[in-house]
C-alpha cells in the first residue's frame, strides 16, 4: 500500500509530461514564421528584376507558452483527486450549512477542468487558444481572490459552523492560502504568456501577400508598376543582399 501511494502521483506526472510532449510535437510546425523575400538579379535591357516570394523559417513554440501550457495541465489534473474530497465535504456541509466545499470546492472542480482544456489548447497558434488563456486567468483571479478573502474572514471572525471553521490556519487554512496564492501567480503568468502568444503569432504571419499565390517579376521599365507573372515562387535561400524592399536572407 505504501509504494502505491507514491506510484499514483508519479504516474500522473509522467502522464502529464508525455501528453505535453505529444501536444508540443503536433503543434510545433504551426509556429513556423513566414517572411516575404525580395531578391535583386540582373535583368534585360540593363535593368533589375525583383522576385517576390514567401520563405518559411522553422520556429519552436514560444517558451512562455510551453511553460504556461504544462503548468495548466498539472493544475488541470487536480480535479481528479479533488472529486472525493469535495464530495465528502458537501455531504458534511449538507447538515451544517454551506462551507468550503460548497462555496469553493464545486466551482474549483470546474476551474481545474478549464485549466486542463487550456493546457490542451494553448500550444496551438490560434486566437482561440489565447482567448481561453485569458478567460481561465480571469476566472482564476475572481475565484481565488474570493477564496483568500473567505479564509481571512474566517480567521479573524468567530463562527460556530465546523464546515467554515475548517479553514482556520491551525487546520487546512494554510494549505488553502498557499494554493490560492499559487493559482493567482499562475493567472498572472497566463496573462503574460497570452501576450507573448499573440505577439509572436502576428510577427510570423504574412498577410495579404498576393505573391504567395502568383509571385510577380516587376520590370523597372514598365509604367505604373505593371508586372509580368513569374513561373514559380521563391522557395529556397536567396544569396543576394536585399535592399529596403525586404529583409535579408538568410
Amino acid at each position: 500500500m505504501f509504494p502505491f501511494i507514491f506510484m499514483v502521483p508519479a504516474a500522473a506526472v509522467v502522464g502529464v509530461v508525455a501528453l505535453f510532449m505529444h501536444l508540443h510535437k503536433r503543434n510545433r510546425a504551426g509556429w513556423n514564421t513566414e517572411e516575404p523575400v525580395v531578391a535583386d538579379r540582373a535583368g534585360a535591357y540593363r535593368s533589375s528584376q525583383k522576385t517576390v516570394g514567401i520563405v518559411e523559417r522553422i520556429r519552436d513554440v514560444p517558451t512562455e507558452v510551453q511553460v504556461a501550457a504544462i503548468m495548466a495541465l498539472f493544475l488541470g489534473i487536480m480535479w481528479i483527486p479533488s472529486i472525493p474530497i469535495v464530495g465528502v465535504g458537501v455531504m458534511v456541509e449538507a447538515d451544517e450549512g454551506p462551507g468550503l466545499a460548497m462555496l469553493f470546492g464545486i466551482p474549483g472542480l470546474f476551474l481545474s477542468f478549464a485549466h486542463l482544456i487550456l493546457g490542451l489548447r494553448f500550444t496551438k497558434r490560434t486566437e482561440n487558444a489565447r482567448g481561453i488563456a485569458r478567460g481561465v486567468a480571469i476566472w482564476s483571479v475572481v475565484h481565488n481572490v474570493a477564496l483568500l478573502a473567505f479564509t481571512v474572514m474566517v480567521n479573524v471572525a468567530g463562527h460556530v459552523s465546523k464546515s467554515i471553521d475548517i479553514v482556520h490556519f491551525d487546520k487546512v487554512g494554510v494549505v488553502v492560502f498557499v494554493y490560492a496564492s499559487a493559482s493567482l501567480g499562475y493567472a498572472a503568468y497566463a496573462f503574460y504568456a497570452a501576450k507573448v502568444h499573440e505577439a509572436l503569432d502576428r510577427l510570423g504571419r504574412v498577410e495579404e501577400q498576393p505573391s504567395r499565390i502568383e509571385p510577380n517579376v516587376i520590370l523597372a521599365g514598365l509604367a505604373d508598376g505593371a508586372s509580368a507573372p513569374l513561373a514559380a515562387p521563391v522557395t529556397g535561400p536567396v544569396n543576394s543582399a536585399l535592399g529596403a524592399d525586404g529583409p535579408s536572407w538568410p
